[in-house]
């Protein structure tokens, strides 16, 4: 029950920041270049700030194998997704870039984090900066190579190269090495960043906003394929996710907090790429709120099936 209230809570904040993007699109306060600068700013600015300070944490050897763990553990559950994904969405559907985008990857961060913290403390966050950082790693390369790419379409080893030298990835290099080698930030960056990193959840939002404010709602309440997505981001996946981990040598810990975090709700970023991209950004919204909604009910039935198996097996 505690857990369904904390996702209750925080599916309560993103709606209400929602709601605040479509006010300020539907007053004209932000247009849609406005739209699109925010965006570049989330992905070039406020996430990489994100995931350096995340790591900013006292080096704890059982720790930091949990965190290797959660890399390797994160790593193959989105491998496992992007091949459901592959199999799952079929490429004749018009919009099936975004629709395998947000199969595959989770708002992890606003999501993640808070549930994790309340249930798990602090030691499950720190799980959770893996979840993180391997999340970012697969958005700028696979993420934009799904986004960008069209049938029939190669991509050059250089562009390939310049896709992976990202901010995200930089940052996430950054910010384990200063966690290996506990370097001490000044105060005066540290808390700097932090502030840019703040920005994150509301931002994410008011640009999911901006942008679900130009979509049709009588056509996202009877779009059957929002509801298809929806089912494999928010059950089938987990629940493969957990049937699968659940036979490995693993803390439940470590287990909960990486399939909590996968199996949220589609991507703040999923907008933010296809605005980058022009890819239907109208539609990845309407698939971030619907998935937004139907999480208060689907992370908990995920965590209650964790708890089944644990008691069956």
């Amino acid at each position: 029950m505690d857990i369904t209230l904390r996702v209750l809570q925080q599916v309560a904040i993103m709606l209400l920041l929602l709601g605040l993007g479509v006010l300020l699109y539907r007053i004209k306060l932000i247009t849609d270049e406005g739209n699109r600068q925010l965006s570049s700013l989330l992905l070039f600015v406020v996430n990489p700030a994100l995931i350096f300070i995340t790591y900013d944490q006292a080096y704890d050897a059982k720790h930091l194998q949990g965190l290797l763990l959660s890399c390797i553990l994160t790593a193959a559950g989105i491998f496992v997704m992007i091949v459901l994904s592959h199999f799952l969405v079929k490429d004749k559907h018009k919009e099936y870039q975004v629709e395998r985008f947000a199969a595959t990857y989770s708002n992890c961060g606003f999501i993640g984090i808070p549930i994790v913290n309340g249930v798990f403390g602090s030691e499950g966050v720190f799980y959770l900066t893996g979840v993180i950082t391997v999340f970012n790693i697969f958005v700028w390369t696979h993420g934009i190579l799904l986004m960008k790419g069209r049938e029939g379409e190669k991509l050059t080893l250089k562009e390939t190269a310049k896709n992976l030298f990202t901010p995200a990835l930089v940052a996430a290099l950054l910010g384990l090495i200063f966690y290996l080698l506990q370097i001490p930030v000044p105060e005066l960056i540290n808390e700097s960043i932090g502030y840019v990193a703040d920005m994150n959840t509301p931002l994410a939002m008011l640009i999911a906003g901006l942008t679900l404010a130009q979509s049709d709602l009588k056509r996202v309440l009877f779009n059957k394929r929002l509801y298809y997505i929806s089912f494999l981001k928010l059950l089938l996946y987990p629940i493969i996710l957990i049937v699968l981990f659940y036979w490995l040598p693993i803390d439940s810990v470590v287990l909960l907090s990486i399939v909590i975090s996968l199996g949220g709700p589609v991507a703040a970023a999923c907008t933010a790429m296809a605005l980058r991209f022009n890819k239907s950004p109208v539609y990845a919204s309407e698939l971030f709120a619907m998935t937004t909604l139907f999480s208060a009910v689907t992370l908990p039935l995920v965590v209650m099936f964790h708890t089944l198996m644990d008691f069956l097996f």
